[in-house]
């Protein structure tokens, strides 16, 4: 655990003078979260350090080899401020973005986990054994990606208009312009969302049997 305490964003703040021993605390109860144990060192000076292992474990997986081919090394950035309808879709895609190591992080685990303990992971939505190739990492309903999203604007008094993204040319990314409210979301994303792996089949099953319902309620038949 120490090892991994090298890869934290503040890891030179966390560690001061040097650490002498590790030890298990709670966290305060703050903005985005309830009081919860976590991981602590008590350094040289005396003063205790708590740290997120997530957000080590997330600077690991960024930092790692894209294991897609990328056709350019070079990164343009195109910011553009999102005031259309269409722009949700951007917003939504940065955010999901920011969280990318998260998710990918809690497939992993999940998957670890059922190996070791010999218990074989099945899809909530239709049963289908589980593997790393036809499984996704899905939102518990009600608490959906997108309820959680409206929770976190509402909770920092923004309108999705207001976030500023930017494009990345060549990547599939389109990570927020501000690094503050990409740290605060990805708090809130860490400790609040409700997740679960399911098959890619069974998300997809169950988008298209909710679509009409959607549909239906818009136009006013419920």
């Amino acid at each position: 655990m120490l090892q991994i305490l090298q890869f934290h964003p503040r890891r030179e703040e966390k560690i001061g003078p040097g650490i002498k021993c590790l030890t298990v605390t709670q966290t305060e109860a703050g903005r985005y979260a309830k009081q919860t144990r976590c991981f602590a060192i008590i350094r040289a000076d005396g003063i205790q350090e708590d740290f997120s292992y997530i957000k080590c474990l997330m600077a690991i997986f960024s930092n790692s080899t894209c294991s897609s081919p990328c056709r350019s090394s070079e990164k343009t950035y195109v910011p553009f401020t999102l005031n259309q309808g269409s722009s949700k879709y951007g917003v939504l895609k940065a955010l999901r973005s920011c969280v990318k190591s998260q998710l990918l992080f809690f497939k992993e685990r999940q998957l670890e986990e059922a190996k070791a303990l010999g218990f074989p992971l099945t899809c909530p939505i239709n049963g289908t054994p589980l593997t790393s190739a036809n499984s996704i990492v899905d939102y518990i309903p009600p608490d959906t990606f997108k309820n959680l999203t409206v929770e976190w604007l509402a909770l920092e008094g923004l309108k999705i208009s207001d976030i500023r993204v930017q494009t990345i040319q060549n990547y599939d990314r389109y990570p927020l312009l501000d690094p503050d409210l990409s740290s605060k979301w990805q708090d809130f994303h860490e400790h609040n969302a409700s997740l679960r792996l399911a098959s890619k089949k069974g998300v997809q099953d169950r988008a298209a049997l909710n679509r009409p319902l959607r549909n239906s309620l818009r136009e006013g038949h419920f």
